[in-house]
């Protein structure tokens, strides 16, 4: 009975066969991201360390890759102060990732990333697509004085 309870452990915790095709992980970056604030070691940027937000998004397409022409991510950023950054990041390995930092000064004038949304798109149709909890299409009226 151990040895099968062993083994469904092992099985359960082993790696994971199935990927998300895509994935977004978010982190705040403070001085206890420098290498140095752990090691105790002299270093410049303790100083002044960055401060703001890091966005990391990951793909994985092992499969379907060379199924087609073209694969693109199409991202939409929403900052807290309403602006929105808009980019295209092209894919061109079945696997990678892209960090999105924001950074200091342009962190404390948006206010930071308030929600996002990222489509991939291959030849032209959307294949998949990561959207934040707190994304909602805008509805924008035309006011006029």
């Amino acid at each position: 009975m151990r040895l099968i309870l062993l083994a469904m452990l092992l099985v359960l915790t082993g790696c994971r066969i199935y990927h998300d095709r895509l994935s977004v992980t978010n982190e705040y970056i403070t001085r206890k991201y420098l290498a140095s604030y752990h090691v105790l070691t002299p270093d410049p940027m303790q100083c002044c360390p960055p401060a703001g937000k890091r966005m990391t998004i990951h793909w994985w397409l092992e499969e379907e890759f060379n199924g087609y022409q073209q694969i693109e991510l199409q991202v939409v950023i929403r900052l807290k102060n309403r602006e929105l950054d808009e980019f295209v990041i092209p894919i061109e390995t079945p696997r990678g990732s892209y960090v999105y930092d924001l950074l200091n000064d342009d962190y404390f004038c948006t206010g930071g990333i308030l929600t996002y949304q990222i489509l991939m798109v291959a030849d032209g149709e959307v294949i998949d697509d990561y959207t934040h909890a707190l994304w909602a299409e805008l509805i924008e009226f035309d006011i006029e004085d």
